[in-house]
C-alpha cells in the first residue's frame, strides 16, 4: 500500500454539531457568501473526466460558461480528487485545513476536501452541462469515491458534487451519507468557498443530513432566513384596516442560530421592529397597553413555529404551515401593522402579497426573508387602502392580536 507523508496523515477536524462559520477580513466582507440549507435535488453527470483518477491527481477543464466566483471572472478550472475545484491553479493538497489560508489551493470550491481517492473504475469524477442560456447549470461529480486508506473493497464511498450556475450561485450536494459515520459526515472534511487571496471565506460543516442527503446553497447576496407572518397559522389574512400590532417569528435552524441576529437592524418594508416606546397595541378608540412580556421589547426569544421550505421564492398564500414548536429558538417580532400597510401601494381584497423581511446578523451578514400574505380589509371601509407608493414586495400587516 501507498504510504503518505507523516504530516499527510494529520487533518483539521470540525465539530459536526457546529453548523455554519462565516469567516472574512474586514476588507473583504463586501465579498463574501452566504449560505443555505436547501432541498437537495442531486445531479447525476454523465461524462466521465478519465483522467482525474487515482491518489492525489488533478486536471483543468474549461467551463461552459464565464462563471463570476468573488467578483472574478473565469472560463476554466482545476479539478482535484481530493473533492475541491480551484479557479487559480491545480493542487495536490490533500491535508486540508480551516479557511481562509493563503496556502495552496486558494480560488477555490471545498465540496469535501479531504484525502479521496477515486479508484477507477470503482469510482469516477464527472461533469453535466445543463439548461440554456442565460441559465446554465455546470455538475462537477465526485462518485462513488473511498477515503485514502480505506482497502478497494470497501463499504464506505461516498456522492457529492459542486453545481455552478451562470448567474453565480453555487450549490454543493451530498447523497449516500451514512449518518453513523462521522468521516462520512464530513468530521475531516472541509467545506466552503474562499478567495483568490485566501484571505476570506465562507466555511460550513456538513450536520444537517436527511436521509442521507444535504445540499447547501452558496450566494453573493443576503443569506436566506426562514420567515412566519402571524406564527401558527396558515394560510396569513392581513387585516390592512387594524389598529394593531403584527407578529412575525425569524425561525431558528440547526443552522440558524436567531440570538446571532441584531433586531434593531431588521425591517419589513422599510418598517422598523416597534421600539420600548412605541410599543402599545391601539383601539381606534383608545389606546391600550396590554400586561404582556410583549409590551417590554419590540422582540423576544421564544420557539413558536417550524420553518416551511423553500425559504424565499414564495408566492402561494399555501406555502406555509401552521406547525407548533420544532425546539428552536425563534425571534418573535413586532411591527406596527397601521405603518406597514401604509408603506404600501393600493390594495385589493383578497389580494396575496409576498412580504419581505430585511436584517442583518451582529457580525455584519445580510439577511432577508420572505412570507406570504392574503389581504383583509373591512368591507364598511370598501375601495382600496391607500397607501405611500412604495415596493409591494417589501413589507405589509396589519392585524389586531395575531401570536
Amino acid at each position: 500500500m501507498k504510504r503518505k507523508p507523516f504530516l499527510k496523515q494529520f487533518r483539521f477536524i470540525f465539530p459536526i454539531g457546529l453548523a455554519i462559520l462565516l469567516i472574512s477580513s474586514p476588507t473583504s466582507a463586501q465579498n463574501i457568501y452566504s449560505v443555505d440549507v436547501v432541498t437537495p435535488n442531486y445531479i447525476e453527470a454523465n461524462t466521465i473526466l478519465s483522467a482525474i483518477k487515482g491518489d492525489d491527481h488533478y486536471e483543468t477543464i474549461n467551463l461552459p460558461f464565464t462563471f463570476t466566483f468573488f467578483k472574478q471572472d473565469y472560463n476554466s478550472a482545476w479539478v482535484s480528487t481530493n473533492g475541491f475545484l480551484s479557479f487559480t491553479r491545480g493542487s495536490l493538497a490533500s491535508s486540508n485545513t480551516s479557511l481562509p489560508t493563503p496556502d495552496l489551493p486558494n480560488g477555490a470550491i471545498y465540496a469535501f476536501w479531504d484525502d479521496l481517492n477515486v479508484d477507477a473504475p470503482t469510482a469516477s469524477v464527472r461533469t453535466e452541462t445543463l439548461g440554456t442560456e442565460p441559465n446554465k447549470q455546470f455538475v462537477i461529480e465526485w462518485r462513488n469515491v473511498k477515503f485514502f486508506g480505506d482497502p478497494p473493497s470497501t463499504t464506505r464511498r461516498i456522492d457529492f458534487e459542486i453545481v455552478l450556475h451562470q448567474n453565480g450561485v453555487i450549490l454543493l450536494q451530498y447523497r449516500n451519507i451514512d449518518t453513523n459515520d462521522g468521516r462520512e459526515m464530513g468530521n475531516s472534511a472541509t467545506v466552503g468557498v474562499e478567495n483568490e487571496k485566501g484571505d476570506s471565506a465562507v466555511q460550513a460543516t456538513l450536520a444537517s443530513f436527511k436521509d442521507g442527503q444535504l445540499a447547501l446553497r452558496f450566494a453573493q447576496g443576503p443569506r436566506s432566513v426562514p420567515v412566519d407572518i402571524k406564527p401558527r397559522h396558515c394560510p396569513n389574512r392581513l387585516n390592512v384596516d387594524s389598529d394593531g400590532v403584527l407578529h412575525v417569528a425569524i425561525l431558528g435552524t440547526s443552522d440558524l442560530d436567531v440570538t446571532t441576529i441584531d433586531p434593531k437592524t431588521v425591517t419589513m418594508g422599510g418598517v422598523a421592529v416597534l421600539s420600548k416606546q412605541k410599543d402599545p397595541w391601539t383601539t381606534k378608540k383608545k389606546t391600550k397597553i396590554v400586561a404582556s412580556k410583549l409590551c417590554h421589547q419590540g422582540w423576544i426569544h421564544e420557539d413558536v413555529g417550524t420553518p416551511y421550505e423553500p425559504f424565499d421564492g414564495k408566492t402561494d398564500p399555501h406555502q406555509c404551515n401552521n406547525k407548533g414548536p420544532d425546539g428552536h429558538l425563534d425571534m418573535v417580532l413586532k411591527f406596527d401593522t397601521q405603518a406597514i400597510a401604509d408603506s404600501l401601494g393600493d390594495v385589493e381584497d383578497e389580494e396575496a402579497i409576498t412580504l419581505q423581511l430585511r436584517g442583518q446578523l451582529l457580525d455584519g451578514t445580510e439577511i432577508a426573508g420572505e412570507d406570504v400574505v392574503i389581504v383583509k380589509k373591512e368591507k364598511h371601509h370598501g375601495g382600496h387602502h391607500k397607501g405611500h407608493d412604495k415596493d409591494r414586495d417589501h413589507g405589509h400587516d396589519k392585524d389586531k392580536k395575531d401570536h
